[in-house]
């Protein structure tokens, strides 16, 4: 049992940490937490993911790889990983 899900993604860090190891994992430990966080909250996420319709989401933050910066860009992770759950959401 994890207080969030950023709890549960640092836990699953290999010790000792090895980056390249862990960069090959990190997107896949990423999607089983927030994918935990929605079954646990369903009734709410739902309906909130289905109100962005197709539209792209933005995880604005200084990081880089999970989110994007306004005056730095960034690959924006954690976001396509909600869209890709949104994504399954309307194939049901």
């Amino acid at each position: 049992v994890y207080r969030c899900s950023e709890d549960y993604f640092h836990s699953q860090k290999p010790f000792p940490f090895r980056k390249k190891e862990w960069d090959g994992e990190r997107v896949h430990v990423m999607e089983r937490a927030v994918r935990a966080k929605f079954a646990a909250d369903r009734e709410t996420l739902e309906p909130l993911l289905r109100s962005t319709k197709k539209y792209t989401l933005l995880s604005v933050k200084n990081d880089t790889f999970w989110g994007v910066s306004p005056s730095h860009g960034g690959e924006n992770m954690l976001a396509k990983i909600w869209m890709k759950i949104r994504g399954e959401i309307y194939e049901e």
